[in-house]
């Protein structure tokens, strides 16, 4: 019989099928409420050989050659920047199906209807679109990442686009707890879970009473928000959350009018992921008590950590990126540059067969001016030695006929 425990059972084949079937057995609202979305996304072909299908990027043309399918899952926006401005660029993601990686890409599209393939090499620079930004991508959490990558797994997954998932080595379970955990965080429409952040061996069982006690940071969609309730030092407060600077000038309005009205969502910025130092030297300076250790919020020198991280491995990618790109002018270089000999060498070849040609052709008119000369010669004497027999025989005829006289 199946062991219906999605997270524990790491010997179950990941097929769209089993995936499908343990998780309504272990979470069916959430997973149904996911199985809703999928009508809402968008598809895109692509054809590897085209390029107004995938442009002329050399690293986009080898990863997307690899694949054995040719689609592309549209999640969101490219918004890197901080400004008012809408972003139009839209960002579609691709699963390969052996390994499972996930891989997104900037669809940059022309007025003649071509579109051209960026690699993002940073989920920090996509704005999300439902359901993908329903799994707490802007609580501050890392695992988010971890989250939306275990989302589009699944969606190519169920498409049939990918067969089976491979479970990692290191870590067998790591597609099945992520995938319910944002099934769970998508089920509860993008706020936190009670239970996803209860770790199995603290045996903990949060009462109700208990559940306004614990600090949990807010939605993104919030305008303002605490570390942490009931503070030991009252007169201190924590500076508000700004809104991201993607929102747009009628939003910010909107905002400052109606105040208590449910802003939209959007990406967070680096600083709200990232409270500043001084902040908590203050805090441990004045004795207040720390965040539960249960809650999804880390601390400044954890934050700080995670997002040098995150730029260290953005710059690591960028940098492989740049080396392969140098590797391939090189290659070109020298490439070009044996061709450049082989085209000398063949100049040279015909200039000496040129010029071998124009000895034989000056050859050939001296022969040709020398067998001239000799016909010249040859029709002379023949001329002269028929003048001089007619002559002869006319002599003859005379001396006849006067013996006969």
């Amino acid at each position: 019989m199946l062991n219906m425990d999605i997270t524990s059972d790491t010997k179950i084949p990941l097929t769209a099928k089993t995936v499908r079937a343990i998780a309504r057995a272990s979470f069916q609202h959430p997973f149904d409420k996911l199985a809703r979305a999928v009508s809402d996304t968008k598809w895109l072909d692509f054809d590897v050989n085209d390029a107004r299908s995938i442009g002329t990027d050399r690293a986009v043309y080898r990863s997307l050659s690899r694949s054995k399918h040719n689609r592309l899952l549209v999640v969101g926006y490219y918004a890197p920047g901080y400004g008012d401005e809408r972003p139009t660029d839209r960002v579609a993601a691709h699963v390969h199906t052996d390994p499972a990686e996930v891989r997104f890409y900037r669809i940059i599209e022309a007025k003649d209807g071509s579109r051209t393939l960026e690699d993002v090499n940073s989920t920090s620079a996509v704005d999300f679109d439902p359901p993908f930004c329903d799994v707490g991508d802007g609580q501050g959490d890392h695992r988010a990442g971890h989250r939306v990558t275990a989302l589009i797994e699944w969606f190519f997954l169920d498409a049939g686009l990918v067969p089976e998932l491979t479970r990692t080595d290191g870590d067998p379970a790591k597609f099945t707890r992520n995938f319910r955990q944002a099934c769970m965080w998508v089920g509860n429409d993008g706020s936190q879970p009670v239970d996803v952040y209860v770790r199995r061996s603290s045996a903990v069982n949060i009462k109700e009473e208990d559940k306004e006690t614990i600090a949990v940071r807010p939605k993104r969609s919030s305008t303002t928000s605490a570390s942490f309730r009931h503070a030991a030092v009252d007169e201190f407060r924590l500076p508000l959350l700004k809104r991201s600077a993607t929102d747009t000038s009628p939003v910010k309005r909107q905002r400052e009018e109606n105040p208590l009205a449910r802003p939209t969502k959007h990406r967070r910025t680096l600083s709200e992921q990232v409270t500043p130092l001084t902040m908590h030297h203050h805090l441990m300076g004045s004795g207040s008590n720390p965040p539960s250790p249960r809650t999804p919020t880390l601390n400044d020198a954890e934050r700080m950590n995670r997002a040098l991280g995150s730029r260290i491995i953005h710059l690591h990618e960028q940098y492989r990126t740049l080396k392969s790109q140098f590797e391939e002018t090189d290659n070109k270089q020298a490439e070009l540059k044996t061709e450049l000999n082989d085209v000398k060498e063949r100049v040279i070849q015909a200039e000496s067969r040129s010029e071998e040609l124009d000895r034989q052709v000056t050859s050939l008119r001296a022969r040709l001016q020398q067998a001239e000369e000799e016909a010249a010669k040859l029709r002379a004497e023949i001329l002269a030695g028929s003048t001089g027999p007619n002559s002869g025989s006319s002599n003859g005829i005379d001396k006849r006929a006067t013996r006969k006289r």
